[in-house]
């Protein structure tokens, strides 16, 4: 994994509330998500410390995806209940939309990589054609969270931004950990 998704993953989990966290949970899923995708474990290569180097980094991809969607989906929840308390039930909708599927996505994949380790995870085709279903649906999002959508939640939520959990309460109590 490179250093600085390493480097993100440390500060995410610090200060900030639950939108930092989220902002900062989709520019780290930007990288896990390129770095899944370039370690795809190369066809008719001979090499076997290639393909095992590759295996094992898109392993580790793969259970980093799990734990930074986790929170993901954890901020989102949490972002929202704000959202709703204060009325702006349109955008609340918006940020959850892909919520549900997300959560049972996670679940499964939760389910597949507990216990197995990086190299079980980049054999297995169902862990991977799970990782490409929530992959859509984050790369979906970050089409135009990043930019727009979490900009925009700051600017509605002004003074009530203060009733969102912090990023450190949002990471304890995240799905899958």
């Amino acid at each position: 994994m490179s250093r600085s998704v390493q480097v993100r993953r440390h500060r995410a989990a610090g200060a900030g509330d639950a939108l930092e966290l989220l902002a900062a949970e989709d520019r780290i899923l930007i990288d896990i998500l390129e770095g899944w995708d370039a370690n795809t474990p190369p066809a008719g290569v001979d090499d076997t410390g290639t393909v095992v180097r590759a295996g094992y980094q898109r392993g580790t991809y793969g259970k980093s995806l799990i734990e930074h969607a986790a929170l993901r989906v954890a901020a989102k929840t949490d972002v929202a209940r704000v959202l709703y308390d204060r009325g702006m039930d349109a955008l609340a909708d918006d940020l959850v939309r892909h919520l549900p599927q997300a959560r049972r996505l996670l679940d499964r994949l939760d389910e597949m990589a507990r216990g197995v380790d990086a190299m079980g995870i980049a054999a297995s085709t169902s862990f991977a054609g799970t990782v490409g279903e929530l992959a859509a649906l984050i790369r979906a999002d970050l089409g135009i969270e990043p930019a727009r959508t979490v900009p925009r939640i700051a600017a509605a939520l002004g003074e009530h931004r203060c009733e969102l959990h912090s990023a450190r309460w949002v990471h304890r109590h995240a799905p899958t950990h």
